[in-house]
């Protein structure tokens, strides 16, 4: 009797320990996929920076980049969640951020009050977090518009005159452009500019995480992942 009731209590420890170490193997594959998820995204706006389109420039010749070569995700405000009325069409840098970001997925999910409050709490905390970095990323693109402005004057002044016919004219401001993304992007890694907004990024996913609920979370991750 004795020891039937000894092996009793080894299989039941036993079976304890193994669930214990299945509990512990499920919790560590979710935070496993939880921290793939957050690289694909973070990775993802980064490469967005990455690849920003050739800026446009203006009839001076005066180049301006897309969110002044700033990332989408980089950018959001907590108002960016929130539905807005508006003419059809309209897409100014404000309302590009809007739909060109992580925000248009928030918009999709069926949120309660509660959790549009904290995620708006979490923006505000992102928004201070990555304040210091925008600020430069917006000088230096300043500094590269009043640097490039004069070559690109010298351009068009060489075109209107005569001197260069409309290929070269249009191949060489092509060439300016592509060189001023080039440079705008080098500028930003060498200042360590997106290695901070990557850190800030991170940061508000984590937070977002864990306001939405395991189902919100996974769509969102759908609905954003490219």
């Amino acid at each position: 009797m004795k020891n039937m009731s000894m092996k009793s209590v080894i299989l039941f420890a036993v079976a304890m320990i193994t669930m214990v170490a299945c509990k512990k193997e499920d919790v560590q594959k979710a935070v496993d996929s939880y921290e793939v998820e957050m690289t694909a995204l973070v990775d993802q706006t980064d490469n967005d920076a990455a690849y920003q389109t050739e800026p446009a420039d203006d009839a001076n010749g005066t180049m301006t980049a897309m969110n002044e070569g700033i990332a989408a995700d980089f950018l959001v405000e907590g108002s960016d969640i929130d539905e807005v009325e508006g003419p059809a069409g309209v897409d100014s840098a404000r309302s590009h951020i809007r739909n060109h970001s992580f925000a248009a997925c928030l918009r999709r999910l069926d949120l309660s009050e509660r959790q549009r409050e904290a995620i708006k709490k979490a923006l505000g905390a992102y928004e201070d977090c990555r304040h210091l970095s925008i600020k430069r990323a917006r000088a230096i693109h300043a500094e590269m518009q009043a640097a490039n402005k004069a070559k690109a004057e010298r351009l068009i002044a060489a075109y209107k005159a005569g001197n260069i016919s409309k290929e070269k004219f249009e191949a060489a401001m092509k060439e300016l452009r592509q060189n001023f993304a080039k440079e705008l992007r080098s500028k930003q890694i060498q200042e360590k500019l997106d290695m901070a907004l990557k850190n800030c990024y991170r940061k508000y996913l984590g937070n977002l995480k864990d306001i939405l609920t395991e189902k919100q979370w996974a769509a969102f991750v759908r609905c954003h992942k490219r």
